[in-house]
């Protein structure tokens, strides 16, 4: 899920933030209007890619991260992250299986911190890995009041996770303490969990979160107060409902588009979204301040399917499995 962009750090409060985001998920919407999707022509110009039929770079590439001129992805397949120049070749790689020092169990996202460094979030070993040039240069554990952490946001003091459990907003300090945590807007007792999972990005002072199968975004600016966008993305068609059976086995009733990933980027929420009547992807752009619909790009038909994103000032990173394991990165008009 996830794929959060982080690049430097801002004080702020993190409870405070939290206590807004509480108060807002009880408040009324900005805006219930649907969206209707206004295609803006593109061309995609293709700076490089890695993988494909032919090439065994990658056995089972799961995330992504563009940062200026670096591309990070994580293949879960060879338990390892790997680091790209801005022109594909291969900067170095890292990780192996196991629990010990540089190994990694079930990884859940990766992040870019400050210093060029990037952050792993081990959730199986219960730690995040900072790395930096190949090695190992920063450990923060994963106490059990983290529960199921799935998505990070990386800060110079502190980090934001998104978890499984009551109170999925946690913020842990560097010795892996919660410092502050809360619950998701608009999500009530009759959401179903199901319903309700989201993703997360952007960096300590400007930063969104969208619920993936319907329910819209919610924006926070730098230097602003947490603002409300639900029902705020392309042909939104709320939070679907859940059909039950058993104690333990649900699916989901409704078939609207998906949020696959969300890019946070000056001052810009990007939303990947695949449209599962269309079978085509597409990125929604919003202006994070006002949640304002800038418009959507069409992915190129290499890329419809592209199951994770990344959005920086200079490219557009994206991952896909169809026919084969493969990174795409288009350059940024």
């Amino acid at each position: 899920m996830s794929r959060s962009q982080a690049r430097h750090s801002h004080p702020i409060s993190w409870a405070s933030l939290l206590l807004t985001l509480a108060c807002i998920g009880q408040a009324d919407n900005d805006s219930e209007e649907r969206i209707v999707g206004n295609e803006v022509e593109r061309k995609w110009s293709l700076v490089f890619a890695v993988g494909g039929a032919a090439d065994t770079t990658f056995l089972d590439p799961l995330f992504v991260e563009v940062r200026e001129d670096r591309v990070a992805v994580w293949d879960d397949g060879r338990r390892a992250l790997l680091l790209f120049d801005a022109r594909g070749d291969l900067i170095w790689q890292f990780g192996r299986e196991g629990s010990g020092p540089g190994e990694f169990a079930r990884v859940r996202d990766i992040a870019f911190g400050s210093g060029g460094r990037l952050y792993v979030l081990d959730a199986g070993n219960g730690r995040l890995t900072g790395i930096a040039d190949g090695r190992v240069v920063d450990r923060i554990p994963l106490g059990a009041a983290t529960g199921m952490p799935e998505q990070m946001i990386v800060g110079d003091g502190s980090f934001r996770l998104l978890t499984y459990g009551p109170r999925p907003l946690i913020v842990i300090d560097r010795a892996g303490v919660v410092v502050a945590e809360g619950g998701l807007p608009h999500v009530g007792p009759d959401v179903h969990p199901l319903a309700s999972q989201a993703v997360i990005a952007g960096t300590p002072d400007e930063w969104a979160l969208a619920f993936v199968f319907g329910g819209g975004w919610i924006g926070f600016p730098a230097g602003e107060e947490a603002r409300s966008y639900r029902r705020q993305i392309v042909d939104d068609p709320g939070f679907p409902e859940v059909e039950l059976s058993g104690r333990h086995d649900a699916r989901l009733v409704s078939r609207g588009p998906i949020v696959v990933s969300i890019s946070v980027d000056d001052g810009t929420a990007y939303v990947q979204r695949y449209d599962r009547a269309e079978e085509a992807g597409f990125i929604d752009r919003f202006t994070l301040v006002d949640g304002v619909y800038q418009g959507s790009w069409r992915l190129p038909p290499e890329a419809s399917k592209a199951y994770d994103s990344s959005v920086s000032d200079r490219f557009i990173a994206l991952l896909k499995a169809d026919p084969s394991p493969a990174l795409l990165v288009y350059r940024r008009d």
